[in-house]
């Protein structure tokens, strides 16, 4: 993933318009709150063998990155989500791998864009 892609500043300022930059500071606060948890509950649920636990880890994660513009997460966990509930016979541990590191990209940016908004 392009780092200058793994948020779309245009659902920063549509959230901006909505609530105001407090708004959209709580919002990034509460999603790098929740995700890594959400990340570790995935990869528990995968070490596990546990497909239903992982496509429900993996559920929250589609909301919350888009609201915030995050795409690839969504895509990810939507795929991953979609893979585990129906089973399908595909490798999982490259994808849940891939999540993780492209939140620690989105964390970047979201982290970066939170500074940037003005009071």
């Amino acid at each position: 993933m392009n780092p200058d892609e793994a948020v779309d500043p245009t659902a920063l300022t549509r959230l901006q318009r909505l609530g105001g930059a407090a708004f959209v500071r709580e919002m990034i606060d509460l999603y790098l709150d929740y995700a890594p948890g959400r990340i570790a509950a995935a990869q528990a649920a995968l070490a596990a063998g546990d497909l239903t636990a992982l496509g429900q880890a993996v559920h929250p994660l589609r909301s919350g990155s888009g609201n915030l513009g995050a795409m690839g997460m969504v895509a990810l966990a939507q795929r991953i989500e979609q893979a585990a509930f129906n089973r399908e016979p595909i490798p999982l541990e490259p994808l849940v791998a891939e999540l993780a590191a492209t939140f620690t990209t989105v964390r970047a940016r979201l982290e970066a864009a939170r500074t940037t908004l003005e009071s």
